[in-house]
């Protein structure tokens, strides 16, 4: 009997509450593949990681505030938004972890920043001040955003999308 994958997500912070949570969308998804769901708490003792990450099957880096321009080697601008340290820290860590591991890992919106730094890269701290006409939202009140894409054909992209 195959037990079913355990997918370790990182959560988001309600600051004004202290606590910690995950959009209900992240509990279906996993569970509409067929795994199980694991938070991966932000307070987690780095030396517990290595621990964790072992007893999982995969990694999802969910959504949430910016990352410290620092970790970047970059100067925090005066547009950057909210950042949440620790979490950056526990981020990073798990990512370790999880590539010592060989986990597949997913980012979404801010966790595939979060990739693009724990491997070296760096972020634009706010995009419409580079890019004029650009604009991204934050999400509030937990609610969801989202934009559209455009595919270009003869990418890679596209050749798995169709």
């Amino acid at each position: 009997m195959n037990a079913r994958p355990r997918i370790g997500v990182t959560p988001y912070f309600n600051y004004e509450t202290g606590e910690e949570y995950v959009p209900e969308g992240y509990f279906r998804a996993v569970e509409h593949v067929g795994g199980d769901f694991v938070l991966i708490h932000v307070n987690t003792d780095h030396s517990r990681m290595a621990e964790i990450v072992e007893t999982l099957d995969g990694v999802i880096f969910a959504g949430g505030p910016d990352i410290d321009p620092i970790l970047f080697g970059q100067e925090t601008e005066p547009e950057c938004g909210r950042i949440f340290r620790q979490r950056d820290d526990m981020e990073l860590n798990l990512f370790q972890e999880a590539a010592r591991c060989n986990l597949p890992v997913l980012g979404i919106c801010r966790g595939i920043q979060l990739l693009n730094v724990a491997m070296g890269g760096t972020l634009i701290q706010h995009i419409p001040a580079r890019y004029e006409g650009s604009l991204h939202q934050q999400p509030t009140k937990r609610l969801s955003l989202y934009h559209d894409v455009t595919v270009l054909p003869g990418t890679m992209l596209a050749s798995v999308y169709g």
